[in-house]
Parts: structure tokens; C-alpha cells; sequence
């Protein structure tokens, strides 16, 4: 298993999300963190913890909203379980 640099989070074996992929993004994404949830940001070096995952996505989807980013929700495996774009594209597209 490779760990997510600066953050502490184990990714499952064959990922579909590599940890370079996180690290070299600017997207925000939500994973395990042992018991709790992580939002990491800015290619691995932002890093907040809640409680629940709904809270961490609760955060993470404001962060990407506002960013204008793609938020890449993570199941406890580490495999990428849902995307929401955020991007500017999207933005011009509905403007």
C-alpha cells in the first residue's frame, strides 16, 4: 500500500486514485482516515479530519465548489466511488 504523503492515508492496492495522481492534483478529495474522513486539498499538503464522511464531503464539496476543482469522493478501499466537477469549463458552459 502507498501512503498519501503529508496526510496519512493508506490507499488500497490497485487503486484507481494513485497516490501521484493525488499528490500532483489540485482537485479535492475525500478518503479514510482511519477512523475518521480527510478532505485533502492542494495536492496533499492541505489536509482537515471530521467525523463522519458526510461531514468530510459536506466540506470537501464547498472547498471544490469554490475552487472550481473536482471533488473525488473515496470509499475505504481507495478506489474513487463518485466524482463531481467543479471546473471552470463547467462554470463557462452554464454562464
Amino acid at each position: 500500500m502507498g501512503m498519501l504523503a503529508n496526510a496519512g492515508i493508506a490507499l488500497a492496492e490497485g487503486s484507481r486514485q494513485p497516490q501521484e495522481t493525488i499528490m500532483a492534483s489540485k482537485d479535492v478529495h475525500v478518503v479514510a482516515a482511519g477512523d475518521r474522513w480527510a478532505v485533502v486539498a492542494d495536492g496533499g499538503h492541505g489536509r482537515e479530519t471530521f467525523r463522519t464522511q458526510k461531514e468530510a464531503i459536506a466540506a470537501g464539496w464547498e472547498q471544490a465548489r469554490r475552487r472550481q476543482v473536482d471533488l473525488l469522493i473515496h470509499g475505504r478501499d481507495g478506489h474513487v466511488r463518485e466524482r463531481n466537477r467543479f471546473g471552470a469549463e463547467l462554470a463557462a458552459l452554464s454562464g
